[in-house]
């Protein structure tokens, strides 16, 4: 535990309705989790950084890289 407590590496912005349209932000933690995505119904991932070398062999998962 840092000094700040805890960090969740994904956190829940807008609730799903029925599953679907749900928003979260993550840390580079949490993009790399693919059991975390799955899990959570999370089908497209924004990043918005360089050099992370991110890429899903998920066809269930959309990658979209900005920088």
């Amino acid at each position: 535990m840092g000094k700040f407590g805890s960090i969740n590496p994904m956190d829940e912005i807008m609730e799903p309705i029925q599953h679907k349209g749900g928003l979260y932000l993550g840390n580079i933690e949490a993009a790399r989790n693919s059991e975390l995505l799955i899990k959570h119904n999370i089908r497209a991932v924004l990043t918005v950084a360089e050099g992370t070398g991110l890429n899903y062999k998920n066809d269930l998962i959309k990658f979209h890289l900005v920088f």
